[in-house]
């Protein structure tokens, strides 16, 4: 696979999750009840809840939902990615491989801390 499919599916996956944190910080601020027509894509009955812990204290971080963190953070990457690719032949000291290794690490750490 090549460099350009590659840089692709980085931008397909983060602009998927920039989608996914949008729906969660709608949820956040307007918390679906079980008798809505619009319920939760996420819940499962009582025992796995995305609402309960959407709305929970857990899910704010500096005064903003992790999901607007979340938003900021993908989309950030998407330009990284951009600009990468733009910029590509004049950055000589940085490889690609490094812009994607560093892309790489920094999604999976925030994922995995969110």
């Amino acid at each position: 696979m090549n460099n350009k499919k590659i840089l692709l599916a980085m931008i397909i996956t983060c602009f998927v999750a920039v989608i996914v944190s949008l729906y969660l910080l709608y949820v956040h601020y307007f918390p679906l009840v079980p008798d809505a027509t619009l319920y939760s894509l996420c819940t499962a009955g009582t025992m796995f809840d995305c609402n309960a812990v959407n709305t929970s204290a857990y899910a704010v971080l500096f005064g903003m939902p992790l999901s607007a963190w979340g938003v900021a953070f993908y989309l950030f990457f998407i330009a990284v990615i951009l600009l990468s690719i733009i910029f590509y032949k004049k950055i000589k000291t940085i490889t690609l491989s490094e812009i994607k290794g560093g892309v790489i690490v920094g999604v999976f750490l925030f994922t995995a801390f969110a």
